[in-house]
């Protein structure tokens, strides 16, 4: 594979702004938080204050565990929580980038040449396992924030927890989304006409699919909401490195990391070059237009729901599209290793999906007696662009939702058994009578064991998956 360098202006790595937000630092935040445990403010109370703060630069580890330990309650800590996730896509405080001189050409080319080598050699070269993806969700539709007061749009907040299994076998992420789906939408081609899912169950599912055996995910399954991420360990890291080929991959910055200088590249892959083919699953239900009730605001956290009217009610429907993309890869310049991804879709306002990104933090895991660097996070954010339709002085809007989900992969579990093999068999560990042929040699006794996955989904006996 060869990768060629371009010379690449600044990418603007966030999300957008929502309007009215209030613009504030991660040190901003942090004596917001500080302020509201020194005047016993009340969870409610900074919940709402949260609602309408949109961060400027990336918020470290540390800090966020600082800020999230001083919460006035579980309410404004998820919060907070959910606002660290969404500064992922953000660039760092100054603090944060080493003030090392870039790499000259040859250097970076160097760099990236380990890089190619580890996504198509080193990944693939990983032993068999078994993993669980952990996923908490949450979005910013109407909330309960204290008892007895009006639902409301109080910002992010955490709706749910799901929990799936993660098979990776010869070289490759074997558990692919489509294959758990209990039931099939119709799917809508942005450039075509509406279709139906049949028997084949990858055309139907909802999941983002690159050509070429590259894949990526962003669905609403039943056990999940908004786009999640797949084709952590490896899939995705190609289709960049492949698209990038004929798009623009350029150096960004030198970035401390757990006290190393890390290499930080960006690229930008337009819509004519990509492979990231994204299906997004699924709209349902509305809100009355202009309908409001709570107190009045801006931005995110404004107190807005229905009143009045009937809701607007679709089908499922699945939408599909080829999207331009662009982020930046974390990498330790000495090996080649990937250490963080960000990929942020380049979506047009009158596109079905409004937002669209992803992230992957990679990090040292055991599997088995070995140290793998394998996924240990990832944060995804979406928004579907709402439908609308007018039902006589009632007109009907399904209001835009943002939806975030936080993962973590956890229980690493290498394949394999152990077998025990008896060859001297005493009298006493004959065959019982009838067990065999008379006068049948009894044969070596072998016995084994194999890990099962978190969700008790795929075992492992001999090398050959036994789904459960």
């Amino acid at each position: 594979m060869r990768i060629g360098l371009c010379v690449l202006g600044v990418l603007l790595v966030g999300l957008g702004s929502a309007e009215g937000a209030r613009r504030v630092t991660p040190e901003q935040l942090a004596t917001m938080v500080a302020e509201a445990q020194a005047g016993h403010k009340s969870d409610a109370a900074l919940v709402r204050e949260l609602a309408d703060v949109e961060l400027t630069a990336r918020v470290t580890e540390a800090a966020a565990k600082q800020m999230m330990a001083a919460a006035p309650g579980a309410k404004s800590a998820e919060a907070l929580r959910a606002l660290v996730d969404e500064s992922v896509f953000l660039e760092p405080e100054a603090g944060e980038v080493a003030t090392a001189a870039a790499p000259d050409f040859a250097m970076q080319k160097q760099i990236l040449g380990k890089t190619v080598h580890y996504v198509v050699k080193t990944m693939p070269g990983l032993p068999n396992f078994l993993a669980e993806r952990r996923t908490t969700h949450f979005n910013d539709a109407l909330q309960v924030v204290e008892k007895g007061s009006w639902p409301e749009r109080a910002g992010l907040h955490r709706t749910g927890e799901s929990s799936s299994g993660v098979t990776f076998r010869d070289g490759r992420e074997t558990d692919e989304p489509w294959t758990q789906a209990s039931a099939v939408p119709a799917v809508t081609n942005v450039a075509g006409a509406a279709e139906t899912g049949g028997a084949d169950t990858k055309a139907a599912m909802p999941v983002a699919i690159g050509n070429g055996g590259f894949a990526a995910k962003a669905s609403v399954a039943p056990a999940s909401e908004g786009m999640t991420s797949w084709g952590e360990f490896g899939p995705i890291l190609g289709i960049v490195l492949v698209d990038a080929a004929k798009g623009k991959l350029g150096w960004a910055r030198w970035e401390m990391r757990d006290g190393k200088q890390v290499a930080v590249f960006q690229f930008a892959v337009a819509k004519e070059n990509s492979h990231y083919v994204v299906q997004y699953c699924c709209t349902r239900g509305g809100e009355v237009v202009n309908g409001s009730y709570g107190q009045p605001g801006r931005g995110r956290g404004a107190s807005q729901g229905p009143t009045a009217g009937l809701e607007k009610q679709d089908g499922a429907r699945l939408v599909r599209q080829v999207a331009g993309y662009h982020g930046q890869l974390t990498v330790d310049p000495e090996n080649g290793e990937i250490l963080r991804i960000t990929l942020i879709l380049d979506l047009k306002q009158e596109d079905p999906i409004q937002k669209g990104a992803m992230m992957v933090d990679y990090g040292p895991v055991a599997v088995g007696d070995l140290t793998c660097q394998c996924p240990v996070r990832a944060v995804t954010v979406s928004t579907l662009t709402p439908g609308f339709d007018s039902m006589g002085v009632n007109p009907v809007k399904e209001q835009p939702v943002l939806q975030l989900n936080e993962v973590s992969f956890a229980n690493y579990k290498r394949f394999g058994s152990e077998a025990t093999l008896i060859t001297d068999v005493g009298p006493e560990q004959a065959s019982p009578a009838g067990a065999g042929a008379p006068g049948a040699a009894t044969p070596a006794a072998v016995t084994g064991a194999a890990p099962v996955s978190a969700g008790g989904a795929v075992a492992q006996v001999g090398g050959d998956p036994v789904k459960g």
